[in-house]
C-alpha cells in the first residue's frame, strides 16, 4: 500500500519515504516531494447585470428653472403693462377732475348770472297775465313745521269753511287745467 501510495504521489523515488512508511498512506516529510496541488477552477457566480445610473437630462440647466424664469418674465411684463395702464388711468382721472372742476365753476357762474337777471315783477306779471295765475288765499297756505325726528307736520287752521274753500280751489284748478 505504501508503495502504491508512493507511486501515485511520486514518493517512490526517495528512499527516505520507504523507511518512514509504517503502513499509513500519509506522505513523508520531504518538502521536495510534496506535490503541488493543481488549482481547480472555482465556480464563479454570474455577474449581476450592471444597472446604469439614471441618466440625467442632457441640459445643463433644469427645465424647472427655465419654466420658473419664463414665468417670472411673463409676470414682470404683465406688471409693467399694468403699471402703464394704471399711470394712464391716473392721468385720465386728473384730466377729468380738472374738467369737472371747470364745469362746476361754469355752473356756479351761470347760476349767479341767472339769479341776477331774474326780475320778480316781470315773472309776476307774466304769471298773472299770460298764465292766469293769482295769489293764493289765506286758506290755501299751509305751514309746515319740522320735528326733531326729521318729519314735517302740516298745521291746519281750525276753520269750518276751509274744507269747502279747499274743495272749491281744487275744482277751479281742474277747470283751469281743461281750459
Amino acid at each position: 500500500m505504501a508503495v502504491e501510495a508512493a507511486k501515485t504521489t511520486g514518493y517512490a523515488r526517495s528512499g527516505y519515504s520507504r523507511g518512514l512508511d509504517y503502513g499509513t498512506s500519509a506522505p513523508a516529510l520531504n518538502p521536495a516531494a510534496i506535490p503541488i496541488p493543481i488549482p481547480q477552477e472555482q465556480a464563479v457566480p454570474a455577474p449581476r447585470p450592471v444597472r446604469k445610473p439614471q441618466q440625467k437630462n442632457k441640459y445643463s440647466i433644469s427645465l424647472f428653472a427655465i419654466f420658473g424664469a419664463v414665468t417670472i418674465f411673463v409676470l414682470m411684463i404683465f406688471m409693467l403693462l399694468a403699471h402703464v395702464y394704471h399711470t394712464g388711468m391716473l392721468a385720465e382721472t386728473g384730466r377729468l377732475n380738472a374738467q369737472m372742476n371747470e364745469l362746476a365753476e361754469d355752473s356756479r357762474r351761470l347760476e349767479v348770472d341767472f339769479m341776477s337777471r331774474i326780475n320778480m315783477n316781470e315773472i309776476e306779471r307774466r304769471a298773472r297775465d299770460e298764465l292766469g295765475m293769482s295769489h293764493p288765499d289765506e286758506d290755501q297756505i299751509f305751514v309746515l313745521q319740522s320735528t326733531p325726528q326729521g318729519r314735517a307736520e302740516v298745521i291746519v287752521a281750525e276753520n269750518e269753511e276751509s274744507g269747502w274753500r279747499g274743495f272749491g280751489a281744487f275744482l277751479s284748478s281742474l277747470l283751469e287745467y281743461f281750459r
